[in-house]
């Protein structure tokens, strides 16, 4: 049998096989960032597809740091709640769930909820010059 599909143990945590799930952004949240049951639905997939992992993608800490709309937020407890069926799809797949906690401040996108004035950046020292562009106004 091929080492990719045999099951091995890490720190307490039993893999089925080496094969993980990178993140992946699927732009499935409600219009205030809460995982849906497309969300659910679609990672549960993924691990009943024979993953041992599926880690869930960009899941935004902070409103300010969007990048573009849809994206999954963890901005308080109550989002951690809606991120139950997920992970409950993830584990009847027979996998393993993991996280991509994820901040764009510096990388403003063209649809972000809360976009960036021109010439403002979300960390000092930073200034835009327009959606995805930034440069740092201090010199190394």
């Amino acid at each position: 049998m091929s080492k990719l599909l045999e099951p091995f143990e890490v720190k307490g945590l039993r893999f089925k096989n080496r094969i993980i799930h990178e993140p992946t952004t699927l732009n499935m949240s409600d219009p205030h960032g809460y995982a849906t049951r497309r969300t659910a639905a679609a990672y549960g997939g993924i691990a009943n597809g024979g993953h041992a992992a599926v880690i869930v993608g960009a899941t935004c800490v902070r409103r300010d740091g969007l990048i573009n709309e849809r994206m999954l937020g963890l901005f308080d407890e109550t989002y951690v709640i809606e991120l139950r069926d997920t992970v409950t799809e993830i584990k009847n797949g027979d996998g393993l769930a993991g996280i991509q906690l994820f901040y764009g401040g510096l990388i403003p996108g063209h649809g972000a909820t809360v976009p960036l004035k021109p010439g403002k950046g979300w960390i000092p020292g930073t200034v835009t010059w327009g959606p995805g562009k930034q440069i740092c106004d201090r010199q190394p």
